[in-house]
């Protein structure tokens, strides 16, 4: 399922006017002025979207609806499941229906029922509990035991079923994943130099502390940093994935290939076959990456063959076992290059923005490398490019090399950091990366939307109601 996000209505926001926002085809650029709600409506979104009701809670707003493909979901703020608020009891009752069958859930709750939360308590009967249900953690276990006397008689709108429903709607999409871009990202330091003392951990949804595998693989991610450690990161994690996939494929190569020569595989190859430029070229670029299998005198025996086919058309018999050898290791390349594309779709589209510097991809090495454009090609240090380079580079690079198909962007100001130039191109590459399921963004500026997305472009002030 993906997030067919269709419209969006805030009542009482600041307790001032309403906002209806219709939305087409996922996507909408809203235009305003400071102080207009355009944050608040997008931070409101956002929320809502990853399930984030305690950060919902604190918007100033009374209620709104969220209508994604034929259903509306209503939410009030005053009946949002928090910490703040333990009154209510969705999101514990939603642990439990996540890991219970309908059935030990019952049974569970029929077992509360027979007993006040001072019985469950103690803790030898806590453990007594603990055993029955061991794939429960503790903790929940002994906050469900405390209010277990008011199970019984607890009201079904009291679960707040609409707010479960919604987020198993939006927490369905295993292959969408929502990234946020807010207005505090304008960093241009690493955190954690220009704050030594404070552990990252307590303090970001997302700190570049964590594990960067944990944040491709999050549900969302609140993308505030473009330090560049988790881009180098991903590059590292990227590249070593596609330098074992190539050994692992030689080495399969290395082991089956006796058994194809003793099946006489080889026997059916074509002169045809090598004789191309395309075949020539692929042999080309893929005898340097097998260095360390082949001696240097062997490579260039193996091109010696390529000439001969091309010159005289004809395998000779005792050609036809190395020329085997040759075929399969195109068929490595073919799927190598499929394994390869995301990386090389980055460089050609990161290359687009940077004017005096380029970035390399060295297929045979598994480097990539950031140069300058003088007469040395110099290389320049990731920590050394510019805060709005830092910006383009990071997202893409979540984008293209993070594990998710899709992804619904939510940008708050798209333009910081960056030139005009870029600005009128960043939201359209965006879309055009064919990753893009939807865009929400707001805005000061006009020339995000100087192309083909100035008709999802409105200004906020379409869609305030006076109240």
């Amino acid at each position: 399922m993906s997030i067919d996000l269709q419209r969006i209505r805030i009542e009482r926001l600041f307790d001032a006017y309403n906002l209806d926002v219709p939305i087409q085809d996922n996507t909408l650029i809203l235009v305003g002025e400071n102080g207009s709600g355009k944050s608040t409506l997008i931070n409101l979104l956002y929320y809502t979207l990853t399930t984030q009701w305690d950060r919902l809670s604190q918007l100033p707003f009374h209620s709104c609806i969220v209508t994604i493909g034929n259903q509306d979901y209503t939410i009030k703020r005053e009946d949002l499941p928090t910490t703040q608020n333990p009154k209510r009891l969705s999101s514990l009752m939603r642990y439990f229906h996540q890991r219970l069958s309908s059935q030990e859930f019952d049974s569970l709750i029929n077992e509360l029922a027979d007993h006040d939360s001072e019985y469950w308590l103690s803790k030898n009967r806590f453990l007594e509990l603990r055993h029955k249900f061991p794939g429960i953690s503790l903790m929940a276990l002994r906050e469900l035991a405390r209010v277990s006397p008011r199970l019984a008689s607890l009201d079904e709108n009291e679960v707040d079923q609409v707010i479960d429903i919604l987020a198993k709607a939006v927490q369905s999409n295993e292959r969408e994943q929502v990234l946020f871009l807010p207005t505090y990202r304008r960093i241009e330091k690493e955190l954690s130099d220009v704050f030594p003392d404070i552990d990252l951990d307590d303090v970001l949804p997302f700190s570049k502390t964590k594990s960067y595998r944990k944040k491709l693989q999050s549900g969302y991610v609140e993308l505030v940093e473009f330090g560049m450690e988790d881009v180098m990161q991903a590059f590292d994690s990227t590249l070593s994935d596609l330098d074992q996939n190539f050994r692992t494929a030689l080495n399969r190569l290395t082991g089956s290939y006796l058994g194809d020569i003793i099946r006489n595989n080889y026997k059916n190859v074509e002169p045809s076959q090598l004789s191309t430029d395309k075949f020539r070229e692929t042999i080309k670029v893929m005898l340097p990456r097998i260095g360390d299998i082949l001696s240097e005198g062997d490579r260039q025996k193996l091109g010696q063959l390529l000439k001969d086919v091309k010159t005289n058309q004809v395998l000779l018999e005792e050609q036809r076992v190395t020329a085997y050898f040759l075929t399969r290791l195109v068929e490595i390349h073919k799927s190598q290059q499929e394994k390869e594309q995301p990386i090389r779709n980055l460089v050609d589209l990161v290359n687009q923005y940077l004017s005096n510097k380029t970035l390399e991809f060295n297929s045979s090495e598994f480097k990539l490398v950031f140069k300058r454009k003088n007469k040395d090609m110099t290389e320049v240090p990731i920590a050394g490019l510019s805060s709005g380079e830092k910006q383009i580079i990071s997202l893409f690079t979540h984008i293209f090399l993070s594990d998710y198909d899709k992804y619904f962007l939510v940008i708050d100001e798209p333009e910081l950091s960056i030139s005009v130039p870029w600005q009128r191109r960043f939201l359209q590459d965006l879309k055009d990366t064919q990753k893009c399921a939807g865009l929400i963004a707001v805005t000061h500026s006009p020339f995000v939307f100087e192309n083909s997305l100035a008709e999802y472009a409105h200004s906020i002030s379409e869609f305030i109601e006076e109240i």
